[in-house]
């Protein structure tokens, strides 16, 4: 045997073999979203199956008095307003979305306390929003001072992660100088 080809050849020996039952199963909504690439024909019914209408992110500072806020909805549309009123528009994509669902309910983002709070002021507070289909409320989660737990620092990071691969473009906005 070669020994460039022995490497590669233990990996996938060793990497052989029933899955590892302690992974939790994923839930059935999510099952479409992993083992490859979704057909175009597929997507609308995945996103009818997704939890969330509407995702968000808002980051305030109080050093500016102001900050960015990211939406991302289930239909594909993604829409970011910067720090100084310009508003972008672009698609997320549905396994991005999907998966930013799953994220939330897997962190059980549902059962979060609403607020968590510092004490102390001059610190940048950071609002996650979702708001499940039907229901006209979001639910909310807001962290001043980065004090809440790391699954609300997992969801944000997520959904910039995601706001980061978004092609934005700009809308026109006659307020914003250029």
């Amino acid at each position: 045997m070669k020994s460039g080809l022995f490497l590669p050849a233990l990996l996938c020996v060793a990497g052989c073999g029933p899955p590892d039952s302690s992974v939790e199963p994923i839930p059935d909504q999510y099952q479409s979203l992993f083992g490859g690439g979704i057909a175009y024909e597929d997507m609308p019914g995945i996103r009818a199956r997704l939890p969330y209408e509407k995702i968000e992110l808002e980051v305030f500072s109080t050093w500016i008095w102001g900050g960015p806020v990211t939406t991302l909805w289930r239909d594909g549309r993604a829409e970011r307003t910067s720090l100084y009123g310009e508003r972008m528009k672009g698609e997320v994509r549905v396994q991005s979305f999907g998966l930013l669902c799953y994220l939330i309910d897997r962190l059980e983002f549902s059962a979060m306390e609403p607020e968590f709070h510092w004490g102390g002021f001059d610190a940048s507070t950071v609002t996650v929003r979702v708001w499940p289909v039907g229901d006209p409320d979001p639910i909310e989660v807001a962290d001043t001072g980065n004090v809440g737990p790391i699954d609300v620092w997992a969801i944000q990071t997520a959904i910039e992660g995601v706001a980061s691969k978004i092609e934005w473009e700009t809308v026109a906005n006659p307020q914003v100088p250029r």
